[in-house]
């Protein structure tokens, strides 16, 4: 096939890496492995092995012309390897490798799923169909293995980059990404992202409130208390620096003469009161939860929880009875409280 009729799209690797030593390898043994084109002339894999030819001055090359999905498939599997072998693909080039499998398989995956809309699992298991295998399971299950990654790991970076793409001051973090491999941590890092802009966008109630009761998802330097294995609330819903809790300023929806109520835990209390101060309330007093079953911390087994009670204004007890500081009451599932609070 003529050289200049071959069209190159996109590449996924922008590093073509040294053409000189492939040039010389092919002078040497001669071109083994064909580029490969669609029947439409585009190339699909062997761009490195097209640009030594050209700058060897050849004006024809052998090549291989898919006519398959499979077969197609497998040639984005042979450019995979042809660059892996070199250096390993970063997440941005997988991610582009990906986007042009993805283009390939949806139609036949479409087609697949209308063909066996309603048809028994069994009776779609015995049917081979003219489709190759891949195309009868997801669509991401086959892009990640031509990608050379899990079908979990390549929508993650999917993920972050459509993420980016809507919010272009996020740049960094597809370039740390990029730079680190670091996937999980990029994905992370956007989905908090994403969080807290969805709770700056929050509309905040237009009335206002005598009582305000707030357990803030605090975040600790701790990692054992903040992970997952420490049990800690970072395994259970997105946490927020202490700085961050201030600017909600939930003080907003509170009336002149109010009360607030604040659940800390001990490590923390300097925090709640910082808190409670930027909101705008005066600390008064607190109740101890006794959970009844401890936590190993540091210093001892912290067995308690905080709740503090801070005034702005006029705000005292309406009632004369006073409650007891201290409640005690087994803990049940994460960060839930007692009714009786």
């Amino acid at each position: 096939m003529k050289i200049s009729e071959i069209k190159i799209p996109a590449r996924s690797r922008k590093d073509m890496g040294n053409i000189d030593s492939l040039a010389a390898s092919i002078t040497e043994v001669g071109l083994l492995h064909w580029p490969v084109v669609d029947g439409a002339g585009t190339l699909v894999a062997g761009a490195r092995r097209l640009a030594a030819v050209k700058q060897l001055g050849w004006a024809e090359v052998t090549v291989r012309t898919v006519k398959t999905l499979g077969e197609a498939v497998l040639a984005l599997k042979a450019e995979r390897d042809e660059n892996t072998c070199r250096e390993a693909l970063r997440p941005v080039e997988a991610w582009e490798l990906g986007q042009r499998l993805k283009k390939m398989l949806k139609p036949e995956a479409d087609k697949r799923r209308k063909e066996t809309q309603g048809r028994p699992k069994k009776d779609e298991e015995q049917t081979g169909g003219k489709l190759p295998a891949v195309s009868r399971g997801r669509v991401t299950d086959a892009v990640g293995e031509a990608v050379g990654m899990s079908r979990k790991t390549f929508e993650k970076i999917d993920a972050v980059m459509k993420a980016v793409a809507a919010n272009p001051l996020w740049v960094p973090i597809v370039e740390k990404m990029n730079e680190t491999g670091k996937v999980d941590a990029a994905f992370q890092q956007v989905k908090k992202k994403e969080r807290q802009e969805k709770l700056r966008k929050m509309d905040w109630p237009k009335d206002k409130y005598r009582v305000i009761y707030a357990d803030p998802a605090w975040s600790y330097n701790d990692k054992r208390l903040d992970s997952v294995s420490g049990g800690g609330a970072s395994g259970s819903y997105e946490t927020e620096s202490t700085e961050a809790i201030c600017a909600r300023q939930a003080g907003r929806i509170a009336l002149q003469d109010s009360v607030l109520f604040l659940w800390v835990t001990s490590p923390l209390l300097p925090d709640g009161l910082k808190v409670m101060e930027a909101w705008g309330f005066t600390y008064k007093a607190s109740f101890v939860w006794d959970k009844q079953q401890g936590f190993n911390g540091h210093y001892n087994d912290v067995c308690h929880e905080l709740l503090l009670l801070g005034v702005r204004g006029s705000c005292t007890p309406e009632s004369e009875t006073l409650f007891r500081s201290v409640i005690s009451e087994p803990k049940r599932k994460h960060s839930a409280k007692p009714e009786s609070f």
